[in-house]
């Protein structure tokens, strides 16, 4: 029975040599020689293990070189074992490499043709594709992208101060942390220029700013609006002299921010009637003749700031 067992086990080795994997992990490892060596020594094994196994009987000899030869086969089939599983690992890998590699082809191809009938949707609006680039610059996914291209906002009918449905868009996907900090940008007069350390201070004044483990508030602050200037929501970003850093919101913006917050922030403007909104938030001024505008005013107002002329 020992006998039976030791040409089975040649034969699953042999069997093992001719594996396509290990064929291949030969020739990628550079043991193509050896393999072709040890496949030869057990085609050889074979042709005079039968003969042996006969003469084993009546030779002392050959039995004992034959339960050498099982002590060796054993040896050597444990290797090839180790040898066949790691090269069928190595072989799944890179089919399933390329596979992926392929699917990563499709879908990057199926993500261009989704991004070229987003920018369509944009309308030739520079500041519309910048930010909707930036927005999809946040997503990987198809699903993610047909959502943007999908969305209900770009079939909103159009109103007298038309809002791009790309920068509602834009908006809609900003954490909440961030919308509140743009909405806050509503009380500037259009075309005016910020300082990024006075805004920062007026979003800490009003508690806009979350303590954030061991950074400063102006830090998280200046997180914040480094994320909107990535974001497009604040552009012409310059440094006027050292230490000081102004930007604007387009026009676009400006009339975005308007249209979000049209019932919280109200703007007086010299010369015109003054209407204040049910429940205002915020009232802004840029000139007046006198105070006594300011006193006409009925309501409420939490916070109530003056930018001076244009």
């Amino acid at each position: 029975m020992a006998d039976i067992l030791l040409s089975a086990l040649v034969s699953s080795m042999v069997g093992n040599l001719n594996t396509s994997a290990l064929q291949e992990f030969g020739v990628a490892w550079c043991l193509r020689t050896e393999l072709e060596n040890l496949g030869s020594t057990l085609f050889t094994i074979q042709a005079v293990l039968q003969d042996a196994e006969e003469k084993q009987w009546n030779s002392e000899a050959v039995r004992n070189w034959l339960r050498k030869l099982k002590d060796g086969a054993y040896d050597a089939d444990d290797v090839l074992d180790e040898f066949a599983t790691e090269a069928l690992r190595r072989k799944v890998e890179r089919e399933n490499g390329v596979k992926s590699q392929m699917r990563r082809v499709e879908e990057k191809s199926e993500l261009e043709s989704i991004g070229k009938e987003i920018v369509k949707k944009c309308g030739g609006v520079p500041l519309a594709i910048k930010a909707l680039g930036s927005l999809m610059c946040l997503k990987s996914m198809k699903s993610e992208w047909l959502s943007v291209k999908e969305s209900q906002i770009w079939d909103l009918p159009a109103s007298e101060n038309s809002i791009l449905p790309a920068l509602r868009l834009s908006y809609h996907h900003l954490p909440p942390h961030l919308k509140q900090r743009f909405d806050y940008c509503c009380v500037f007069p259009e075309d005016c220029y910020l300082e990024m350390d006075k805004l920062i201070k007026l979003w800490m004044a009003d508690g806009f700013i979350p303590f954030k483990g061991s950074l400063e508030l102006h830090d998280v602050g200046l997180d914040i609006f480094n994320e909107l200037v990535w974001r497009s929501f604040f552009q012409d970003v310059r440094e006027v002299y050292p230490g000081c850093i102004m930007c604007r919101m387009h026009d676009l913006i400006h009339d975005l921010a308007m249209s979000i917050m049209r019932f919280e922030c109200s703007t007086l403007e010299f010369g015109k009637e003054l209407k204040v909104p049910y429940k205002i938030h915020y009232y802004s001024f840029t000139m007046v003749s006198s105070n006594e505008d300011i006193y006409k005013l009925q309501s409420p107002i939490p916070t109530l700031m003056h930018w001076g002329s244009k």
